[in-house]
């Protein structure tokens, strides 16, 4: 579970290095929007990722490790942008 977590802040971290790089470019100047939103949503998961959540109408526990794990263990056919906003909005005590 750790290392899922390391590699959500590392990706994070990696990506804002590449927008903050493009910035100070004056080619591919496009691609620092690109960059800045996965930069967003690396932060975003590893912020939201691990936690646990107790089941509706029963006392399981459901404990999710990581975006994707949470996406396969439940239907997400609403889209996983849409996915994130919700799980931001109910379980990110402070804005992001």
């Amino acid at each position: 579970m750790e290392e899922k977590r390391r590699s959500s802040i590392d990706h994070a971290k990696h990506n804002e290095a590449v927008c903050d790089h493009l910035e100070s470019q004056t080619e591919f100047t496009d691609w620092i929007i690109t960059t800045a939103f996965y930069t967003a949503l690396h932060y975003l998961e590893f912020r939201l990722f691990p936690f646990t959540v107790k089941k509706k109408g029963t006392k399981e526990v459901l404990e999710y490790d990581s975006f994707d794990h949470y996406c396969s263990a439940n239907d997400k056919s609403k889209g996983r942008h849409r996915e994130r906003r919700i799980l931001n909005s109910t379980y990110c005590v402070r804005g992001i």
